[in-house]
């Protein structure tokens, strides 16, 4: 896939007419710029046309809106193209610009998790008490809204332990499932470091990672430029090529539920303490049926690569890919190796490079 400009679209697809707001291109090698939503009011935000820079350029149908689950919260979604293959992927927020990609070949469903992202901020503690449990069921909540027989599901870091539930939980439901840097089944196990020899190409981390937070904790730093600040010390880590840091865009700070204030006191609260309470047992791995991708960067120190070589050893159907000197965000540094491997995987192909629990190319 490669990035094109505007006017690779409109010759080829007759959008001569579409004025630019209504206009909005996506690829594999850089991000989008702000995000501007049309119309307004009811559950349908909008829609417009999206171009795909992959094998040439083309015209996608987006469409933005909330749906509502059944205690009331609602929940932000994109829907990108029109493909047979269904996909449903948690974090619009921070995942749409790169994946929606894929919209050429699939039916994309982007949501933001509850109390995340642009969907609605909560606070009542009886819609957040069940943790994970929550975004399985949202998950759910999406797969029923669209009318989606079955929908393969694509989860990072701790989404990837999300996905896997929710196909535990709805095995005849779940068509593929998409592991990306991932945490191991058990998430209170120990795992040993991506590769104690190799040092991260950043110095002192940890400790300005610490200090940023601590700083963006602050009720004076509770807002966007807060957030801001503190993506440009906590960027680093997701990364193994800190050239690409710029990459990573800063929208997310515009929605206050992305707030690290905000964020972090959600994730301490209710999603940690739920993630580390419901290990899934042999017996719940057994039940997902879907063929799975794990897809794992070799650098990643967020978790470790381990985690993903557990999944493989414990799921009845599995394949590993690992991104060679990538991170925790390994589309973002090999864009042109994970987007095609995940999209020939999801249409029912074996990624190259990606072995069984052998060892083994299949």
């Amino acid at each position: 896939m490669r990035l094109r400009g505007p006017s690779a679209c409109a010759p080829a697809t007759g959008t001569k007419g579409v004025p630019q707001a209504g206009l909005r291109h996506y690829g594999a090698g850089a991000m989008i710029s702000r995000r501007l939503l049309i119309g307004g009011g009811g559950t349908l935000l909008g829609t417009r046309l999206l171009c795909v820079a992959a094998s040439g350029a083309e015209m996608l149908r987006e469409e933005t809106g909330y749906l509502t689950a059944p205690d009331r919260v609602r929940l932000f979604y994109r829907k990108v193209g029109s493909g047979p293959h269904r996909v449903i992927i948690p974090n619009d927020v921070f995942l749409a610009d790169r994946w929606a990609a894929l919209g050429k070949d699939f039916t994309l469903v982007f949501f933001d998790l509850r109390n995340r992202g642009r969907s609605d901020s909560v606070s009542s503690p009886e819609q957040l008490a069940s943790g994970i449990d929550h975004d399985v069921a949202d998950i759910e909540t999406v797969r029923r809204h669209f009318g989606f027989e079955r929908a393969s599901v694509i989860g990072h870091s701790y989404l990837g332990f999300v996905a896997a539930r929710y196909a535990a939980a709805h095995a005849q439901r779940t068509d593929r499932l998409v592991l990306i840097g991932t945490m191991g089944p058990n998430p209170g196990k120990p795992y040993p470091p991506a590769d104690p020899q190799v040092p991260p190409p950043w110095e002192g981390y940890s400790q300005d990672f610490m200090r940023a937070t601590q700083l963006a904790m602050q009720p004076e730093h509770d807002n966007e430029m807060g957030c801001k600040a503190w993506w440009l010390t906590a960027r680093a880590g997701f990364l193994w090529d800190q050239s690409l840091a710029s990459q990573l865009s800063n929208e997310f700070c515009q929605f206050a539920n992305e707030w690290p204030a905000r964020m972090n006191r959600h994730i301490a609260t209710y999603v940690r303490p739920s993630v580390l309470a419901h290990p899934m047992q042999a017996e719940e791995i057994d039940r997902i049926t879907a063929p799975t991708l794990l897809v794992h960067g070799a650098r990643d120190r967020n978790s470790p690569l381990a985690a993903s070589r557990d999944w493989l050893g414990q799921l009845r159907q599995a394949l590993l890919l690992v991104v060679a000197e990538a991170g925790h965000v390994p589309w973002v540094e090999r864009p042109h190796e994970v987007l095609p491997a995940v999209a020939r995987f999801l249409e029912g192909g074996i990624p190259i490079g990606a072995v069984s629990k052998t060892g083994r190319v299949p």
